[in-house]
């Protein structure tokens, strides 16, 4: 049997139902999803949720990936939800020990403070970049250049997942088997976690395929690596 090509679920601003070869982004706040065409359209003149009139803007979306199949039996089955990681907004409240609790952690910058894994809404990016507590900041490369974000950031949550993290070799643009999405460029091109040698010790950063390399913020400047590791999630074994 064939998989269906459409969703009992409509667009909230043309009010046509998902089909499965569209284009679906999400607001990062609300939750509220749209497709990618409506939702461009609809911010260029608002900054408000078309749904429940929140605030949102261009860097406050992101795409989501839906999955069209027909029902089966289990669907009426109870089960456990599946251990997994989140995106968590993080808040200035937050104190280090808090998220020390639910993050992964990166390594030790020049200076001795954790760094932790996260991703950031910068210009039309979602951007993998790494977290200093101390800072209530991220650092993240865009544009030939380093740049320091303090809002639009959201952690790596893996407190409640069982998968194992660990870094893989690769080269030239190249991600492995269950690289770890992390964000997006404009033009929709998928970007993960990197990290390369530079000046005597690991920069974190992203990878970005098409240019064949690992970015990474170093002092003012973006600097980047044909050669690097990028994170790897692997699901626990049943």
């Amino acid at each position: 049997m064939s998989a269906p090509t459409s969703l009992n679920v409509l667009c909230a601003i043309c009010s046509e139902y998902f089909q499965n070869s569209d284009i679906v982004y999400c607001t990062t706040r609300c939750g509220h999803v749209f497709h990618h065409k409506c939702l461009t359209r609809w911010l260029s003149n608002s900054k408000t949720c078309p749904q429940c009139r929140g605030n949102c803007q261009r860097h406050m979306i992101h795409r989501i990936y839906l999955n069209f199949s027909e029902p089966t039996p289990l669907d009426d089955v109870d089960t456990e939800p599946e251990a997994t990681f989140d995106w968590y907004p993080l808040e200035s409240s937050m104190s280090v020990s808090e998220i020390a609790g639910f993050g992964f952690k990166l390594d030790n910058d020049e200076n001795g403070d954790a760094i932790y894994a996260a991703r950031v809404y910068y210009k039309d990016d979602l951007l993998p970049a790494y977290y200093v507590p101390q800072k209530k900041g991220v650092y993240c490369a865009w544009g030939c250049a380093s740049h320091f974000v303090d809002d639009n950031i959201e952690q790596l949550y893996i407190a409640s997942d069982t998968a194992e993290y660990k870094w893989e070799s690769a080269e030239n643009g190249h991600v492995p088997e269950n690289a770890l999405h992390v964000g997006y460029t404009q033009n929709n091109e998928e970007l993960y976690f990197g990290r390369a040698m530079y000046e005597g010790r690991l920069r974190y950063g992203k990878v970005h395929p098409s240019h064949h390399c690992c970015y990474f913020p170093y002092k003012e400047w973006e600097k980047n690596n044909r050669t690097y590791e990028v994170l790897v999630r692997i699901p626990k074994s049943e």
